[in-house]
Formats: C-alpha cells, structure tokens, sequence
C-alpha cells in the first residue's frame, strides 16, 4: 500500500451529465379549470426531443423543446413552487415536488 501515490493522484471530476430526453405519449387535457391553464395551440403535443440546460433550479435540469408557436420548458419545482403545491391535486400529489410542463411560460 502507498499512501504517498494516493494522495499525490490527481482528482477524477465526475462531469455533470446533461443530456437531451425524448417524451412520447403525451396528452395534455385542455381547456382545465385550472386558472393557468393556457391552450393556445391545441396542435401542439409537447411530444418530442428536448434539450437540457444544466442548473435550471432546485439542483435540476431544464429541459426545451420549440414546437411551432409553442416553446415547452420541463422543470423540477418543490417547496412553494405553484405547481409543486397545487398541480396533481386530484392524483393525491399536492404539496410534493414535481417535474411541470410550461407551455410559454403557463402551465399546461
């Protein structure tokens, strides 16, 4: 055993990953009671491939995709975050955190 070629090694950094995610099988239920419910083009699905942005809050990614008009934005929000507080109510999941889609800026 040699302590001295141990602490004499450089350090192996582990890179953060951030890569491209691919949603399929999507629905999107328009027309919600939600207040911030927008549906500005109902031909967009938010299905496709989307790009990652490294450090987009909570110690998460954020995630783009450009479809047509519309520009979806995926997001990790927790604590008082409006969608980890209200959104998913009806599935039980109010007040967790939670990834939300944002479809220009409202939620979807």
């Amino acid at each position: 055993w040699d302590y001295y070629t141990f602490v004499e090694r450089s350090p192996v950094c582990i890179e953060a990953r951030c890569s491209s995610v691919l949603v399929t099988g999507t629905k999107l239920l328009h027309g919600s009671t939600c207040p911030r419910d927008r549906t500005d083009d109902k031909q967009s699905t938010a299905a496709g491939v989307y790009t990652c942005s490294p450090d987009g809050g909570h110690g998460k990614n954020r995630y783009r995709l450009k479809d047509g008009p519309i520009t979806w934005d995926l997001v990790w929000e927790s604590g008082s975050d409006f969608g980890a507080r209200y959104l998913g109510q009806r599935a039980g999941l109010a007040n967790t955190p939670k990834w939300v889609l944002y479809g220009n800026g409202w939620y979807r």
